[in-house]
């Protein structure tokens, strides 16, 4: 069976049954299945936490996105950003801090070595920004695109770590804030060609028409979420501190895609409440199909999690401390045996769309 056919899912089960037979694992405490993989180092008084993301050039981005020459909007400084953002994401959804990284980069031979130093220079503000240390990486040469795979360490207080299995019935499922800027950002960007710029602004701007034309605000806002992504790292570890956060992990793939794999760790069902699913107002505003983009847009890097009702209040002064808004329930955590139920506003029940397909069809 050719991996179009089989999906990304299946892959990683079939993958995850055959490392286990693998032999010993000892001091290996969280493996496949979570945002990071986390062990014990002997004589450490914390978890280390392990974890590595790839960005594919005609997959995961265009360099046409990041083509402007100048530092700042829309450069290859955001391109270094969002390689190394995306990791410190998986490092926030367990807890955690991060601490070091590797950077290893295949790279066209006709890039330009300017180009390549924005990167970096992108990759070490994002660096500086959640305190981490580049201590080396890889490059080599690629004859076709660019290929950049970030392995990124970081360390928890095990009593402190997080996974996605430890939801249970009656729990409360919320995120972090509003869904659907990045893959409101990709629409547009695929239609502007990667010059998305805020300049100022004539009366009624059009993004559709011609990317000199000038864009509003809250359209380039879509873009820099899409390019210049900020992991919740903040908000992740408070929640962690509070202790009662039950189930927790990084929306990467898209509510619709990423919920299902929550609840497969949990073992439990879910119900959302489609009328309480944060939209991003600027999708709104762009004339966008906001709450499809918030169900399977991807890439918001939003955290998703649960915990009992009694404990919102505590969670909600814990996010306020960290200087974030509070949690944007969206519904509970049900059995298994009842699946992934989203609920209309007039109360019918409408099927779980498909998410991110890693493999195509």
């Amino acid at each position: 069976m050719n991996l179009s056919n089989l999906g990304e899912k299946k892959l990683i089960e079939r993958l995850r049954r055959q490392l286990a037979q693998g032999g010993s694992r000892a001091g290996l405490v969280v493996d496949i299945g979570d945002d990071t993989a986390a062990f014990r180092v002997p004589g450490a008084e914390k978890l280390t936490l392990f974890t590595c993301d790839m960005l594919v050039e005609g997959t995961h981005f265009r360099r046409a996105w990041f083509n402007r020459p100048e530092p700042g909007e829309n450069s290859a400084e955001r391109l270094g950003w969002k390689a190394l953002a995306v990791n410190v994401s998986d490092i926030a959804a367990m807890g955690g801090r991060p601490t070091f990284a590797l950077i290893s980069i295949a790279l066209p031979g006709d890039i330009e070595a300017e180009y390549v130093d924005k990167i970096y220079a992108g990759l070490l503000k994002c660096a500086q920004e959640y305190g981490v240390i580049i201590a080396g990486g890889d490059t080599v040469g690629s004859p076709q695109g660019m290929v950049m795979d970030v392995s990124l360490l970081g360390e928890v207080e095990e009593k402190k770590l997080l996974r996605r299995s430890g939801a249970r019935v009656g729990d409360l499922i919320a995120v972090t804030g509003p869904l659907g800027a990045a893959g409101g950002g990709l629409q547009i960007i695929e239609k502007t060609g990667g010059l998305c710029e805020a300049r100022p602004q004539p009366q009624n701007p059009s993004y559709e028409t011609s990317v000199e034309e000038a864009l509003p605000p809250y359209v380039d806002s879509l873009v820099a979420a899409l390019l210049e992504p900020k992991p919740r790292l903040a908000e992740g570890q408070a929640l962690a501190a509070t202790g009662r956060i039950t189930a927790m992990m990084d929306l990467s793939d898209g509510l619709a895609d990423d919920l299902p794999r929550l609840c497969q760790e949990s073992k439990t069902g879910a119900i959302i409440h489609m009328e309480k699913i944060p939209v991003n107002p600027a999708c709104e505003k762009a004339g966008l199909e906001a709450l499809k983009l918030a169900l399977q847009g991807g890439e918001d890097y939003e955290l998703l999690f649960t915990f009992a009702p009694q404990n919102l209040a505590a969670i909600t002064a814990a996010l306020n401390a960290a200087g974030a808004p509070p949690p944007q329930i969206i519904g509970e955590m049900t059995s298994a045996n009842e699946g992934i139920r989203l609920i209309n506003p007039d109360g019918t029940t409408a099927e779980l769309p498909e998410g991110f397909k890693h493999f195509g069809i």
